[in-house]
């Protein structure tokens, strides 16, 4: 898989943050490690006499490992290590396949026109996170006998053990004397395959020749494997800000929980932030797929921020130390990130988030896995968030994922009209609460400011209740004689404009000049000729 992004989540970001990885292990394919998303099998290969088996013994211990027995055909040699191994007849062999009783097997050429069949016995999830198979050359020699085909790709880090050739005859020497007396081609065959040969073909090599031989190789062995479980039983927790949710805030959370789960991370969605009145009922009746608590936490857990980045404002359970990856249509924080992200903030000037995570979809070819329901959220989050593709935040990229995503949406023909008259019927039974839920208070080139937003279908019946001003006064916390800077804007969608509601002069006098909003009435309405939402006015009264 080739992303046109630096993915902070793959194997290579996450092990590039590893400070040590001991003095005997390199890297060797950082490329494959950074398209690498998780890790479940790790292949341990390399020329005989290496020392392979000395390095796998030294995780049989670990937790979350599980190392599994393997079968071969060939008869057992003096010294071999018969808890790694167990020597079967090929015909037995053959029977074990057949029985599902060895799951894993390839077949290794040997001298002359033999051949042994090599194999693992099943795994389970209970056998532990990470199954580390010793294995041999002929795992990259001979790709083409794997089977089942593909089982060692997409989730699997190879790793290749090296010593010198001097240091490989001396132990097959001293390993196998039986076979250097007994089947010479056989020994002149094994020393042929030379050591450096398995460089190219794995993702980080462990030296044990020399001074890295006598426990060194293996112990630094042990301490990447601990690493890479570590990052096996990662859990991510998608997540955003404190005061409230919208609707661009729950389908960017849900979507890109489930985009991660659908890559094979475990990943889980929490906002414990109330859903403000964009999130009408029949919303909220999808069975979302979010948490709406978060009470265990671990050292292993990171964060993801979507619709938010700002850290002061984000959930308190959020430790921004630990945040992985921030997306966000809202620009400003791009520096802060950047330089704790390696430039990968995912903050980019499109009319909503929920439009960078479907994105992701795609790029990841997620995009024909995702659910209904978060297929629905996604596309009701542009909608809202663009005001039905006619806010002037509306970008190409809006457009495009609104069109796609309506492939995989159920919902009804009238579905834009019917949600923004859901969202205004519940704003009419509870103006105080809905203008409550979505009041931001701003500082603005170095004024305060009090801003609220509502988004109805039309705005007609607001309009006309007499005591809607004083209503928007109690929800929005305000005092005329205290905050001299407030107001409401109230999206009208149907009629393609906003009304801005204000009872102070100063307000009404720079909204006049900023967004050419017309008082000219009298009283505390102003309208515009355009719609307008409150983050494109924001950064007008600057």
């Amino acid at each position: 898989m080739s992303l046109d992004f630096h993915d902070p989540l793959s194997v290579g970001s996450e092990i590039s943050r590893t400070s040590d990885l001991g003095s005997s292990i390199n890297v060797k394919r950082p490329d494959r490690l950074d398209s690498l998303l998780n890790i479940r099998k790790i292949v341990v290969v390399g020329s005989s006499g290496t020392g392979k088996t000395t390095v796998v013994n030294a995780v049989r211990d670990v937790d979350g490992v599980y190392v599994p027995k393997r079968s071969l055909t060939r008869p057992p040699r003096e010294n071999d290590d018969l808890v790694e191994n167990g020597h079967v007849t090929p015909e037995r062999f053959s029977e074990l396949v057949e029985a599902g009783e060895i799951a894993v097997y390839w077949t290794r050429k040997m001298e002359g026109d033999r051949t042994e069949r090599y194999g693992f016995v099943p795994t389970s999830p209970d056998d532990g996170v990470v199954t580390v198979f010793s294995g041999n050359n002929a795992l990259y020699n001979n790709r083409v006998s794997i089977n089942p085909e593909g089982v060692l790709d997409d989730d699997t880090v190879w790793v290749g053990v090296y010593a010198s050739v001097d240091t490989l005859v001396a132990r097959l020497k001293a390993r196998s004397p039986d076979m250097v007396s007994g089947r010479p081609e056989e020994f002149a065959y094994r020393i042929s395959d030379r050591p450096e040969n398995v460089l190219p073909h794995v993702d980080f090599v462990v030296n044990t020749d020399g001074e890295f031989g006598d426990g060194q190789g293996p112990e630094d062995f042990r301490k990447l494997v601990c690493r890479l479980v570590e990052l096996a039983r990662r859990e991510y927790v998608v997540t955003s800000g404190a005061k409230y949710a919208d609707i661009d805030v729950v389908a960017s959370v849900a979507a890109y929980s489930e985009l991660l789960r659908l890559l094979g991370k475990n990943a889980r969605a929490v906002i414990t932030a109330p859903f403000n009145e964009t999130v009408p009922s029949t919303v909220r009746s999808w069975n979302l797929p979010v948490e709406k608590s978060f009470e265990a936490d671990s050292e292993n857990v990171r964060f993801v921020l979507a619709d938010i980045s700002d850290p002061n404002y984000v959930e308190s359970f959020v430790d921004v130390n630990r945040v992985v990856q921030v997306f966000d249509h809202h620009v400003g924080m791009e520096d802060f990130w950047d330089n704790r992200l390696e430039g990968a903030s995912g903050i980019e000037p499109v009319g909503a988030c929920a439009t960078l995570i479907w994105e992701r979809f795609k790029s990841y070819g997620k995009d024909n896995q995702i659910s209904t329901t978060v297929a629905n959220l996604l596309y009701t989050a542009i909608y809202s968030n663009t005001l039905a593709l006619n806010s002037s935040v509306t970008t190409e990229r809006d457009k495009t994922a609104l069109d796609e995503l309506s492939r995989y949406v159920k919902l009804p023909d009238d579905w834009g009209s019917q949600y923004y008259r859901e969202i205004e019927e519940n704003i009419v039974r509870d103006v105080v609460g809905a203008v409550s839920n979505d009041t931001k208070r701003l500082g603005i080139g170095g004024e305060n400011y009090v801003i609220a937003q509502l988004e109805v279908w039309d705005a007609g019946r607001l309009l006309s209740d007499p005591d809607f001003i004083e209503k928007i006064k109690a929800g929005m916390g305000v005092d005329d004689l205290v905050d001299e800077r407030w107001f409401l804007n109230l999206v009208s969608i149907g009629e393609g404009r906003s009304y801005i509601i204000t009872s102070s002069d100063v307000t009404q006098a720079k909204l006049g000049s900023a967004i050419s909003a017309d008082f000219s009435s009298g009283g505390a309405v102003g309208v515009t000729d355009q719609l307008f939402l409150r983050k494109q006015i924001i950064p007008l009264l600057v």
